[in-house]
């Protein structure tokens, strides 16, 4: 079936609008490999993270609604080119709940919403490169998104029904433990952490739904020590996932948990 030349305006434009947020993607991507200490688990992790994607989506809509009320305008090109970095900007004061360092957001958006508007402008003109932008950079989203970058080194983990134990080297990626549960009961998890350096590591924990749960404060107040905890119902059969994220870490987790 021939496609028709409306219907063939109808894709190139939706194109051009996704064109724009994988410019961005293209340029963090270089911009990272070029970066004198390339980490394959933060390129990937920079890449998928929910808050691009999220702006990327936000950028097209906006982009979309620029055109709606720009349309009648003639030579509306300046005005697009100050509204885009606009609202890029808006979009730290919708979205944003760090406090911290707003003027350096706001910065940021603003040279991601002039870019994501020169992709646009990019794709309507060299059509080819449109549908690279689009569809390329998706599947290589997609393979990225199947990939494993985590390295461990002399990682040793002991698990019980009740605990887990591991101590390492070096932990850089993301490691999942999980944990079945069944309906009616409490789930009580406290998680212990020893530190051997002075990189970072973080944790997650989500419901038999799939739900983040929210955990306690650090309840240590020693300098190379942590712990956390949480509890919460369990209103079906499931399994609890906790993921533990490092970057460059070394150290040891100590895991208990109860289901009462």
């Amino acid at each position: 079936m021939l496609i028709r030349p409306d219907q063939f305006r109808i894709i190139h434009y939706a194109i051009s609008k996704v064109s724009g947020a994988g410019l961005i993607y293209v340029l963090i991507a270089i911009f990272s490999l070029l970066g004198r200490s390339f980490d394959a688990v933060e390129f990937t992790n920079g890449l998928l993270s929910t808050g691009l994607a999220y702006l990327s989506a936000y950028m097209i809509i906006c982009s979309v609604l620029i055109d709606v009320c720009t349309g009648w305008i003639k030579k509306n090109i300046l005005i697009k080119i100050v509204l885009h970095p606009v609202a890029g900007m808006f979009f730290v004061t919708l979205f944003s709940t760090d406090p911290d360092y707003k003027e350096l957001q706001y910065a940021i958006n603003f040279i991601f919403g002039l870019l994501y508007f020169i992709g646009t402008l990019l794709a309507k003109r060299f059509v080819k490169t449109g549908y690279m932008f689009a569809i390329v950079i998706s599947l290589s989203l997609l393979l990225l998104s199947m990939i494993d970058f985590t390295v461990k080194k002399q990682w040793v983990e002991t698990k019980t029904e009740t605990t887990y134990d591991a101590s390492f080297e070096l932990f850089n990626g993301k490691h999942e433990i999980p944990i079945a549960v069944k309906k009616g009961k409490k789930f009580e998890i406290t998680i212990e952490a020893e530190h051997k350096n002075n990189q970072s590591y973080n944790m997650k924990i989500f419901d038999e739904e799939g739900h983040e749960v929210q955990m306690s404060n650090n309840l240590h107040e020693a300098k190379y020590e942590s712990k956390f905890w949480a509890e919460f119902p369990i209103d079906k059969d499931g399994t609890v996932k906790l993921i533990m994220y490092g970057s460059h870490f070394s150290g040891s987790f100590h895991i208990e948990w109860s289901v009462n």
